[in-house]
């Protein structure tokens, strides 16, 4: 059993899981973003930290090859950032 679930309109529901044994996926990306955005700013890391060690990350990424190249730069820099942000937080 799992959920995917954000903090702003499904708080409780996450209060709720955490703890059971599901699998709990969060998302960290501003829906819709292009290039992407992350909900609680630039430093994902921060918001990372708070979660529980269970929570897993979930982040949709909007990419093509015919992006402008300065899009894609910046897509491909944000993702480096929540790997980062992933290994030091030590979310999954």
């Amino acid at each position: 059993m799992g959920i995917l679930c954000d903090d702003r309109y499904g708080q409780d529901a996450l209060n709720a899981a955490t703890g059971r044994g599901w699998w709990i996926g969060r998302p960290t990306e501003l829906p819709g973003s292009n290039p992407l955005e992350f909900d609680h700013g630039r430093s994902v890391g921060t918001a990372l930290i708070a979660w529980p060690a269970e929570h897993v990350v979930k982040c949709l990424a909007f990419y093509h090859p015919d992006d402008a190249i300065a899009t894609r730069l910046e897509n491909e820099a944000q993702i480096a950032a929540l790997h980062d942000a992933v290994q030091a937080s030590g979310t999954s």
